[in-house]
Formats: structure tokens, sequence, C-alpha cells
């Protein structure tokens, strides 16, 4: 199988051209499982937008954590390069732990420039 599309999952940063976007768990897992993903940049948390606006943290324990295990079940030889871009330098060593990834190749924190061409 060849696998070409790169896949950003992220509640709210903008999505990076030549990227497929994933704004929901259910999503990034439908597309995972149809289509061939080489690379998959993942954030964490999960923001939730109150109805007059504003921003605020989401009290559920709803994050981007399942992405992970869905990928850390799939076959080895099927699995995609793995790199995380959240802001929570601890849950990504969750997620680190999680993909059995080492965080120092894995974790970097999001700048719209390590996602250019």
């Amino acid at each position: 199988m060849i696998k070409n599309y790169r896949l950003f999952i992220d509640d709210m940063r903008e999505i990076p051209p030549g990227w497929l976007g994933c704004r929901t768990v259910s999503e990034a897992i439908a597309v995972l499982a149809v289509l061939p993903i080489s690379e998959v940049s993942l954030d964490h948390d999960i923001i939730a937008a109150r109805s007059n606006g504003s921003l605020y943290q989401a009290l559920s324990q709803e994050t981007f954590k399942g992405v992970a295990y869905y990928i850390a079940a799939m076959p080895k030889d099927q699995q995609p390069k793995i790199s995380i871009h959240t802001a929570n330098v601890g849950a990504a060593q969750s997620m680190c732990d999680i993909l059995k990834v080492p965080f120092n190749e894995t974790y970097q924190h999001y700048t719209p420039e390590n996602y250019e061409a």
C-alpha cells in the first residue's frame, strides 16, 4: 500500500497546506481506517466553545488520546510516522508512552513554520 497522505489532527489550529485535517477523534479514526496515511501530526487537548463564543478548557476528559490508542493498535507496518504538536508537554509525554515512541524525537511545540513545504 502506498502511503501518501499526511493527517493534521487538531480542533483549533489552521490545517497546514498539503495536509488533510481532522477536528474530532471520530473523524480522525475514520480517516485512519480508510486512507493510506504516511504521517500524523497530533494535538492532545480539545477546547470547547461556550454559547457566548468564548473559549474554555473543556471540563470533560475528552482529548485526542483516543487517536493515539487507535494508532498504537494498528499493525506496526501500517502505523504512520507520528509527531505530537500539543502545547501540553505532560500530555505529549503520555501520548508518546501510548504510542511507544521516543518523546525527544516525536514532540515538537506547534509553530506554523514547522509545516511549511
